[in-house]
């Protein structure tokens, strides 16, 4: 059967599946909160995987149902009250009550429970491009990608990891941010794995080691994480960490390792519960209620622009670089690094920097400098500088790698290196095509 015949399948099966479900009341009554309940109670005492902490959940949700606290009559208020107390007894990420119709509509088609659920977590991907937000090309040859969740279907994800791998590769180093990426699906961590990631130096032979990517042998590879970054997107963390073919950077996460049984349970509901404790081959624990530990801790908004310096850091000391990639790499280091550091500038260099330069403007306004360029009303203009330095250099962003350097008597502007410049003596404004003495490049 070919492929869009297959394609079309399913989307009928979507189709049919999901127009047909039944509705969902929008309140809850009595009734349906004290059967949901139960069968909470239930799934915890039959599945719960910390057994030792089964009869204190128990203890919890019996006598928050005997006060009164679960009466209420919206479904998601309901579910985010269980879930409070779930996790504030548990401790555990992966126990929580989630109001998930469209999930709960598929996970209970007797006849084709299967295809409606498969169906779902299609649409889901393709609606998601599996959870890759972003691919990006940094200064430096340093590739981005920016994953927010780990949605899977086993007929279009592996395609899109493939798709990101093709695409990272050929970078010279690696960034795969994950912050704030909650997690999801163990099937697409392991895809990813497979894909972003060297073979194990720890386990050479083993199975894992000799699926993974080749061509990302002696590359440097950086995963951004936080408090945000849970369950499935720790998973590959915590294992790129273990076998030291990364760099973690970033804030510790949050710290949810069990592996997960979804329950649907009356009327709209999914309970997520954890049902095995995965245990690492190489340190032998997990990251259960500690988290993943950063290698280069900072602070979650420095995450990137640290790992992008790192990176550039790293290529730029290898041994054997001709003069010119020598400088590009120091022109790229530039940039990330003074974000890092939080370069500042004095007040009183900041007043002095700010006027006219011929067809540039340097406007101090609330304390921060404005660059505008007269000649080429297309471009952005009013842009807000960036120290790279305390002496008169600074980024222009929204202009392709620009650098302004101010001077007592002029401004320089150097594009995409120190030998490609305009300059630009002080003095009078002008709004019209003059007073630049330019070397090699217009801007």
């Amino acid at each position: 059967m070919t492929k869009p015949i297959l394609q079309l399948l399913a989307a009928l099966v979507f189709c049919v599946v999901f127009a047909s479900r039944p509705s969902f009341a929008e309140n809850l009554g009595a009734s349906e909160r004290s059967a949901a309940l139960l069968q909470i109670i239930d799934e915890i005492k039959q599945h719960y995987v910390v057994k030792d902490r089964v009869a204190a959940i128990v203890d919890v949700l019996t006598s928050q149902h005997a006060a009164g606290f679960y009466d209420v009559e919206s479904p998601a208020e309901f579910a985010r009250r269980i879930s409070l107390d779930l996790e504030r007894v548990s401790a555990d990420g992966h126990l929580y009550l989630k109001q998930d119709p469209d999930r709960y509509a598929a996970m209970t088609e007797h006849d084709e429970a299967d295809q409606a659920l498969a169906a779902l977590l299609e649409k889901q991907a393709v609606l998601s491009n599996s959870g890759i937000e972003q691919l990006e090309i940094l200064p430096g040859n340093v590739r981005l990608m920016r994953l927010s969740q780990f949605r899977w279907s086993p007929r279009r994800t592996p395609r899109d990891h493939a798709d990101a791998a093709r695409f990272l590769v050929e970078g010279d180093a690696l960034i795969v941010d994950l912050r704030d990426n909650s997690g999801g699906s163990s099937d697409a961590a392991d895809s990813l794995l497979e894909r972003l990631l060297p073979p194990d130096p720890l386990r050479p032979r083993s199975k894992q080691s000799r699926q993974r990517n080749r061509r990302l042998i002696g590359k440097p590879i950086f995963v951004l994480i936080n408090a945000g970054t849970g369950s499935a997107a720790e998973a590959f963390a915590y294992q790129a960490q273990a076998e030291r073919v990364a760099t973690i950077v970033g804030m510790p996460s949050y710290g949810a390792a069990n592996n997960t049984r979804f329950t649907p349970i009356p009327p709209s509901f999914v309970l997520s519960a954890s049902s095995n404790i995965p245990i690492n081959p190489i340190t032998g624990t997990n990251w259960e209620g500690v988290g993943v530990k950063p290698d280069l801790s900072v602070s979650s908004d420095l995450a990137l622009p640290a790992a992008h310096a790192k990176a550039i850091a790293l290529l730029a000391a290898k041994p054997g670089l001709s003069a010119a990639q020598a400088a590009a790499y120091q022109w790229a280091l530039a940039p990330p690094s003074a974000i890092v550091a939080k370069v500042s500038v004095p007040a009183s260099k900041r007043r002095r920097y700010a006027g006219c330069f011929g067809v540039i403007a340097l406007q101090l306004r609330d304390g921060k400098l404005y660059f505008s360029r007269h000649d080429r009303p297309k471009r952005p203009q009013q842009v807000e500088l960036v120290p790279l330095d305390a002496n008169g250099q600074f980024l222009a962003p929204g202009y392709k790698d620009l650098r302004v350097k101010v001077e007592a008597t002029g401004i320089t502007l150097m594009h995409g290196s120190a030998d490609a410049v305009e300059r630009f003596e002080r003095g009078t404004c002008d709004s019209g095509d003059s007073g630049g003495v330019h070397s090699g490049h217009a801007l």
